[in-house]
């Protein structure tokens, strides 16, 4: 690992040994980032794309099949292997599917900032520290269901392990036998990291081939080739097993202007325009400096080839800023390195300017980092009770006026029955809601839970009217999701219920890519059967009915 002094960073060797004081900042601030990360994480419900690997449980594949197929509503194969391993053990929870992403989102706080400490000083770690535990995008995919919080974790030590067996080579082990693990299960994780996790050999064979240092190029290839079996021992079952998988999905989106907009205040975590126009000043006035850093060249050069990728692909949904920002996540850490190293560069040369311009360049910080923090979306994140923190409208576009899902949202009707709830205390109660929509496009409960200030989970129907709905877990031994009831069950009254049920009516919205048609017209009998076994409501109207179970 490159020492400050090596790497550039003279304004951080005023002490070898790191002051108490940085320590406590440090420790302070990673305990915030891990509170967040914790807060509200079991209540949260299974929505968007964590249900693609559950529908291929459903479907009745087989390790053997999931092995074979990224299908084409790609799910994580190694998740999908878990998965299919805890639905058969002890049954499958949301939290069952959380927990890998979790650890991996907790050790990213702890492991980046432990390495800018080394490599760039303890008050760069720091401040980086402050922007990794308050990132939103972050925050969110560590409640994911989805690989994003492990591959990026994952990409970073695999560069790490490459840095550390370019100076060691096969002597000493540990480094090459890190990187054989990490950089294939990263890939298998999202094949999508590729690009990313293989740079540093294009990089430094380019390098030891204009360089003519055939020892390099040798000690490349010793490492190339055991990574690059065991990659290709991962992915060539899917490649061959089920080649449209990946070919079906491209070309179906082009990359625009407002995605390359966008994906700065995605990545940056906020709304403003002025927060992004000042980080952006400081990250590139950073970035001079990490250049120095070999491993930040790595990275530079592996998002490239990831762009690259994607402009040549055209995946489906990459003209959104968030699947684009997604798929170039790794930009995200080193973008806020960047900007936390520019922060500390400009009180450095505040301070040998003066006294009073340090001082001034400190406050006007502190200021922006107040403004910063004041509109954060972390602050609706973390707002009580929420339990769709996945919840597409959280995370579409932190913009307001470029939030097309809350845009769309708009449209669905609001009954006033969620306002009288807000009366009750907050928090107090629990609101099961049927039908449920995975696709949360037509699942309004972000909006529900803030206007009542009331926990709303999924009503399933499956089990009661309808045999199998999608989006839907059947009642047995391999599904034990603990943030949903079944309506069979809330009929009978066997078991826990909740202090409410709720029927929204069909309405106009998007069903499958069409749009103004009759949301939810084919559950009409579920509304029937319903009112026929519960008999009269406690509340109705146009868009709803509801009943008091407690």
């Amino acid at each position: 690992m490159s020492s400050a002094r090596t790497a550039g960073f003279p304004g951080d060797t005023e002490s070898t040994t790191a002051t108490l004081f940085t320590k406590a900042a440090l420790l302070l601030v990673v305990a915030v980032g891990i509170w967040l990360r914790l807060d509200q994480y079991l209540p949260q419900i299974l929505l968007d794309d964590e249900w693609h690997a559950v529908h291929q449980l459903l479907s009745g594949k087989q390790p053997t099949d999931l092995l074979q197929s990224l299908g084409m509503a790609d799910y994580s194969i190694p998740l999908a292997l878990l998965y299919w391993l805890e639905a058969r053990w002890f049954g499958l929870s949301e939290f069952g599917m959380r927990w890998p992403m979790l650890l991996a989102g907790i050790a990213t706080l702890v492991a980046f900032p432990w390495w800018a400490w080394r490599a760039c000083g303890p008050r760069v770690a720091v401040a980086f520290a402050a922007l990794l535990a308050t990132s939103p995008m972050l925050i969110i995919y560590t409640h994911t269901a989805r690989p994003y919080a492990l591959t990026l974790l994952l990409a970073g030590g695999a560069h790490v392990a490459f840095q550390h067996y370019l100076k060691t080579g096969w002597k000493r082990p540990a480094a090459p036998l890190a990187y054989c693990l990490v950089a294939p299960l990263c890939i298998w994780l999202h094949a999508v990291t590729g690009p990313f996790v293989v740079a540093p050999f294009i990089y430094e064979g380019c390098r030891a081939l204009w360089q003519h240092n055939w020892t390099r190029l040798q000690q490349l290839i010793m490492l190339a080739l055991p990574s690059g079996a065991l990659t290709l021992l991962a992915i060539a079952p899917p490649l061959l097993g089920d080649p449209e998988a990946l070919t079906g999905k491209a070309g179906a989106a082009n990359i625009q202007l407002e995605t390359l907009t966008g994906i700065w205040f995605m990545w940056l975590g906020t709304p403003s325009a002025l927060c992004v126009a000042v980080m952006l000043l400081l990250s590139l006035m950073g970035l001079l400096r990490l250049l120095a850093l070999r491993l930040v060249r790595w990275q530079i050069f592996g998002l490239f080839l990831t762009a690259a990728t994607l402009l040549f692909m055209e995946p489906a949904w990459v003209n959104h800023s968030l699947t684009f920002g997604r798929y170039l996540l790794p930009a995200l850490p080193l973008l806020l390195l960047a900007t936390a190293t520019g922060a500390v560069d400009l009180t450095d040369r505040a301070r040998l300017h003066s006294g009073f311009a340090a001082s001034l360049a400190g406050i006007t910080l502190l200021g922006m980092l107040s403004y910063f923090l004041s509109l954060s979306p972390v602050q609706t994140l973390i707002q009580s009770p929420n339990s769709n923190m996945t919840h597409s409208r959280l995370q579409f576009d932190f913009r307001a006026a470029h939030n097309k899902m809350s845009d769309y949202q708009q449209a669905i009707p609001l009954s006033p029955f969620w306002q009288q709830l807000g009366t009750e205390p907050q928090d107090s109660l629990r609101i099961a809601v049927a039908p449920f929509y995975f696709e949360t496009y037509n699942w309004d409960a972000v909006r529900w839970e803030q206007m009542s200030g009331q926990r709303v989970v999924p009503a399933y129907l499956t089990g009661f009217c309808v045999k199998r709905r999608w989006g839907e877990v059947p009642q047995d031994e391999r599904f034990q999701f603990r943030n949903a009831y079944y309506v069979a069950d809330l009929v009978d009254a066997s078991g826990e219920v909740p202090d409410w049920l709720v029927y929204t009516k069909p309405f106009r919205g998007d069903e499958h890519g069409r749009s103004g048609t009759a949301v939810g017209r084919d559950l009409r009998r579920c509304l029937q059967q319903l009112r026929q076994q519960l008999g009269k409501p406690d509340y109705r109207d146009p868009d709803l009915i509801a009943y008091k179970l407690k």
